[in-house]
């Protein structure tokens, strides 16, 4: 908040924060993520969170899990509960044991996505403090000013700056409130390097095609994993909290598809 990248904190409560408060401003909505004028300054915000804001020494000393990148950790630990999971409806149970993607196959992809797809050489993936959860619901938008506003961090911490772009960019496809996300609206090339581009200038003088196209390269690598992470996460919704409100396991059953129809371009 001291470097205006979050809205001030002013305390907390059971299941909440209290943050400040812009009554002029609005969620956006999954529709104006494509918006040129509003993208231009999303790849501007996330640039500045991943290369200005440092975790403070005491907080990374305090929890281990901000000394590395998440991603990873993450995933194993969403899988493991997963495997344990029990659903609270026979019919939830039925549709995983007929519909899911077996979970011992998503293993085999995460460890593939390890070994073929990621680089860990942070020289090439550079590591930052990210958001993880920059859907559109996620950043305010004051229309009478044009600035936006970042929000909700509940899912921040140190991770590779491509995945949170590539998470960005799976969420022009929406499905947050049906569980079924248009993937006809992810962004195409042109679009994601002319974000990429945006993102690297605005933190440094001297940014060159090669820059900008090993960075697109990176984020469709990790839009691959990003479709299995939220996919478990989904799965782990399901389980703790049924799918009355929303249908976890349909959401988690599309990301899982996608991340196979994806594959299968990126890797023939």
């Amino acid at each position: 908040a001291t470097q205006k990248l979050a809205p001030p904190y002013y305390g907390r409560f059971a299941n909440g924060r209290i943050e400040q408060f812009y009554p002029h401003s609005k969620a956006l909505e999954v529709s104006q993520l494509s918006d040129q004028e509003i993208s231009t300054q999303i790849a501007k915000q996330m640039s500045k969170l991943h290369g200005e804001f440092h975790i403070p020494s005491t907080l990374q000393q305090s929890q281990p899990t901000l000394q590395t990148p998440s991603l990873f950790i993450q995933l194993d630990d969403w899988m493991e509960q997963a495997q344990k999971s029990t659903f609270q409806t026979p019919e939830d149970t039925a549709r995983v044991e007929k519909d899911m993607v077996p979970l011992t196959k998503l293993v085999d992809e995460i460890t593939w996505l390890k070994t073929n797809v990621i680089s860990k050489d942070e020289s090439t993936n550079k590591v930052g403090f990210c958001h993880n959860d920059l859907l559109a619901a996620n950043i305010l938008y004051d229309s009478s000013n044009h600035k936006l506003q970042l929000i909700d961090f509940e899912y921040g911490g140190l991770n590779y700056c491509a995945f949170d772009i590539a998470n960005h960019f799976n969420e022009f496809a929406g499905g947050t409130d049906d569980g079924k996300p248009n993937y006809t609206l992810f962004p195409p090339q042109e679009f994601q390097t002319q974000f990429c581009q945006t993102y690297l200038e605005e933190t440094s003088d001297k940014v060159t095609d090669e820059d900008v196209q090993d960075l697109v390269k990176n984020v469709q690598g990790f839009v691959l994993v990003n479709h299995l992470y939220w996919g478990l996460w989904g799965v782990n919704q399901a389980a703790t909290e049924g799918c009355e409100e929303f249908d976890y396991l349909l959401y988690a059953h599309n990301r899982f598809q996608q991340y196979f129809v994806v594959k299968a371009e990126q890797y023939p």
